[in-house]
């Protein structure tokens, strides 16, 4: 039989005592909590609240909610929170800014809503004023048209002036957006494309991905108005929640490949600067809240406009970790049979300073540990070659390859 509550006032604060929160890669406990629950809205075609999420949108007092927050930011020692509703509405995010600043929280806080003409300047101060340091946006096109049939309920204008207004407040942005919505043409792409590019200076993360189909949503549930057609389970499970489904276009015009189509957008976008998250290194973050909050939204872009030179040690050189970078080892699915690093554990070393992160397997394994202090380059690569079983020279060639991918993350450097 399955339940749900309507009623979110009903529940206890959250409980994480017993989270070993130090374990955590974010440096400082970044906590959860849910305010709301739903979608107001309920309307976006590709979205499959309304099975995943049963009872429709409900929330929770926000006098609890501040209580919520001065309660486990007391236990915690943490100012950190990541408000995981999923989609909060303006107006209420508005007057939870009011409460914060009326009760003296010192809180930081991230959380995703929709983009509404609400959402004006003074508005987006205010949230600022109140802790708030991340705002996450479903744009999902630059085309008027592809907006409409999603049925997102935005105007582009309005979109533009928001992703203005919350950078000018201090605020960092992400900007999710879709291609290969069904009837999405090249021009449609490519306003998007546009847009993005256009919008740049005020767009600081871009979060792209490829239409995929659910059961749920609207489309699933009228095909034919999306011109979508021989709809179809991938795996025979019934009643499933986000359950991906198979489809056609109709006629016969059909979609492009969708790897290139994404490969192709991503490369146009970074080749005009905008900021694609997960594909640069700055991205690989645990905790891009915190790094808001200790380097500001100019700092942090700043920050990420840096490419580090690429380690070229000469014989005599020094190489060494930068300072604040630590390592530990972590358990993976082994890769395809035959994969030299298969084995179930991977170091992964991460710098205190950008959380920049990286994985390393195998033999390459024991590298950071003999870069905890300053070491000749001539020495290291001897070392290795031991460790390693290898020549020098096929040392001297997997050594400098990993230095480099260490150095472009600001882990290992050279003088």
């Amino acid at each position: 039989r399955k339940t749900w509550l309507g009623d979110l006032s009903g529940f206890p604060t959250p409980d994480f005592s017993g989270l070993p929160t130090d374990l955590y890669l974010s440096g400082v406990p970044v906590l959860p909590l849910e305010t709301s629950r739903g979608c107001r809205w309920r309307r976006c075609a590709f979205c499959d609240s309304q099975k995943s999420v049963s009872g429709g949108y409900r929330e929770r007092n926000l006098d609890l909610v501040v209580e919520d927050l001065r309660t486990l930011s007391a236990a915690h020692r943490t100012k950190y929170f990541t408000f995981v509703d999923m989609s909060a509405p303006a107006e209420r995010l508005d007057e939870l800014s009011k409460r914060i600043l009326k009760e003296g929280l010192d809180v930081r806080w991230s959380v995703q809503t929709r983009l509404v003409p609400y959402l004006d300047g003074q508005r987006l101060e205010r949230f600022f004023e109140s802790g708030c340091r991340q705002l996450f946006f479903g744009l999902e096109s630059g085309s008027q048209r592809m907006v409409d049939i999603m049925d997102k309920g935005t105007r582009l204008p309005v979109a533009a002036r928001i992703l203005r207004d919350s950078s000018e407040a201090g605020i960092v942005n992400s900007a999710f957006v879709m291609f290969g919505f069904p009837t999405e043409a090249d021009e449609d792409r490519e306003k998007t494309l546009k847009f993005l590019i256009g919008h740049r200076s005020d767009i600081d993360f871009v979060e792209a991905s490829y239409f995929s189909l659910y059961d749920g949503t609207r489309i699933a549930v009228s095909p034919a108005r999306f011109m979508l057609e021989n709809v179809r389970r991938v795996v025979p499970v019934e009643d499933s929640v986000d359950e991906e489904l198979a489809y056609r276009w109709t006629g016969d015009r059909q979609p492009g490949d969708p790897q290139e189509i994404m490969a192709s957008a991503e490369e146009r976008l970074l080749g005009k600067g905008v900021r694609m998250k997960y594909l640069n290194a700055f991205d690989v973050t645990t905790a891009p809240l915190v790094l808001a909050d200790i380097h500001g939204r100019q700092g942090m872009r700043e920050r990420m406009a840096i490419v580090p030179k690429p380690a070229s040690p000469r014989p005599s050189s020094k190489v060494s970790l930068v300072t604040g970078v630590d390592w530990m080892e972590i358990p993976f699915d082994p890769y395809p049979e035959g994969d030299e690093q298969a084995g179930g554990v991977r170091l992964l070393v991460r710098s205190g300073v950008s959380s920049a992160m990286f994985s390393v397997g195998g033999d390459e394994m024991q590298l950071p540990g003999a870069l905890g202090r300053p070491i000749e380059y001539r020495k290291l690569r001897d070392t290795m070659s031991v460790k390693w079983g290898k020549s020098a020279k096929q040392t001297d060639k997997s050594l400098r390859a990993m230095l480099n991918e260490l150095s472009s993350r600001g882990i290992v450097r050279t003088f």
